[in-house]
């Protein structure tokens, strides 16, 4: 797991310099989790990171862009937390539509696709909910994606 961290941030500092620093990111791993030991498959983390960053944190008009990760180990399952204070889905989807972007991204489907790959073959259980934050009005507060992986 060390060497998917090592990597997510290598591609979250380039992609803050290719924006101008415009974002703050924040890694916190819990003291418990032994990074070390546990072997995850690589790439499962910065597609959902790279999400946040290009749909939900740039197209955010005003106020500080920021993403927050957490890491921690709960007995034999890892979960990962990844939330971020962008426009939400639901805008992202609407200026896509608007805009007419034709880029389409598959990372998160291909993540999810060998994460149910490795579910059957192996029969270890991970899953990945997204939420969208939304505050008692309504209005979107970001996003929060949750990969929960067994050991």
């Amino acid at each position: 797991m060390s060497n998917e961290l090592e990597a997510l941030i290598l591609y979250i500092e380039m992609e803050a310099i290719r924006f101008e620093n415009s974002f703050t990111y924040n890694i916190n791993i819990d003291p418990n989790v032994e990074v070390d030991y546990i072997e995850i498959p690589s790439l499962i983390i910065q597609p959902y990171v790279e999400n946040s960053i290009w749909n939900g944190l740039m197209h955010k008009k005003d106020g500080i862009r920021k993403i927050d990760i957490n890491v921690q180990q709960n007995s034999n399952i890892l979960l990962v937390t990844i939330e971020d204070n962008g426009i939400g889905r639901e805008a992202s989807h609407s200026f896509k539509r608007k805009n007419k972007e034709k880029h389409k991204s598959f990372g998160m489907n291909i993540t999810k696709e060998r994460l149910d790959y490795i579910n059957k073959k192996y029969g270890i259980q991970t899953n990945i909910n997204i939420d969208d934050l939304i505050d008692d009005s309504g209005n979107s507060l970001g996003t929060r994606v949750n990969i929960k992986i067994g050991l």
